[in-house]
């Protein structure tokens, strides 16, 4: 079974897709406030699957706020579970294809980033709210949040340029704010399924407090006395890191515009 939750800005991507717009309701005319789950459901046979799909299906009932917008309330039946193959992987290719959709949306000359943070289940609404909010505050007007609902763990997307100082400047400010929202004030993990490296290093600190940070260069000392294990990638007590030896992304010629629209996946 999986849970994906969609924030506004990522149900916004969606919006070209006929086929989507065809399955979902009232996709195209969401308030600002919306965000969806794709829910899904699986059993080794049609008699424990319909169980499962009868489970979840009496839980969202209890559930007032259903529809594009709050003055536009729909029924849970206008959102109905589907075994129908060619239905249900629209949906997930929808998931599937969303960073790459992002990620050439952005403006030329920047780079797409993304973090990978989590909390306990019960604190993701809050901190996802939080989040968003952050963005908004700092003009990063094209971020969008989606991830794994059931582990708490969010995706956040957004693009970015280093083009200047007030750029560079800007990101380290949301940096800050994003550490604190995330480790502090819902206890979470700046990493959950991506790896730390010199991005979050500066807040390793924050997020697991001074005696667990300490333990940690006294292990690598043991097992790493020349520092020659990547060195600074994890552990770095330089506390602007993350603002250094930053990659450009110059803008390709016009005729190879798809150069700037790559988002560089490997």
């Amino acid at each position: 079974s999986a849970v994906e939750l969609f924030d506004r800005a990522s149900l916004r991507e969606f919006e070209n897709d006929d086929k989507m717009l065809k399955l979902v309701k009232g996709l195209d005319c969401c308030g600002d406030g919306a965000a969806s789950l794709l829910i899904e459901c699986c059993g080794p046979d049609d008699a424990d699957l319909d169980k499962k799909l009868k489970a979840v299906t009496d839980l969202l009932k209890q559930e007032k706020m259903i529809g594009p917008k709050e003055d536009t309330k729909m029924k849970l039946e206008d959102y109905p579970f589907t075994k129908v193959a060619d239905e249900y992987k629209c949906y997930w290719n929808a998931r599937k294809g969303l960073i790459p959709v992002v990620g050439g949306a952005r403006p030329n000359g920047t780079s797409m980033l993304i973090e990978d943070v989590a909390c306990p289940v019960e604190s993701l609404g809050k901190m996802t709210k939080d989040l968003i909010k952050m963005f908004q505050k700092y003009g990063y007007d094209d971020a969008s949040a989606f991830g794994h609902a059931l582990e708490g763990n969010l995706h956040l997307v957004f693009s970015q340029g280093f083009r200047s100082t007030a750029e560079i400047e800007r990101f380290d400010a949301m940096m800050q704010e994003m550490a604190y929202i995330v480790a502090t004030k819902h206890k979470g993990s700046l990493k959950a399924e991506h790896g730390t490296g010199r991005n979050m290093a500066p807040f390793v600190e924050m997020e697991w407090g001074t005696r667990a940070y300490d333990i940690m260069w006294k292990l690598k000392a043991i097992f790493d006395p020349d520092n020659i294990l990547n060195p600074g990638v994890i552990l770095n007590k330089d506390p602007e890191i993350h603002m250094k030896s930053l990659k450009q992304s110059p803008v390709a010629d016009s005729s190879y515009d798809v150069a700037n629209k790559c988002i560089e996946c490997g």
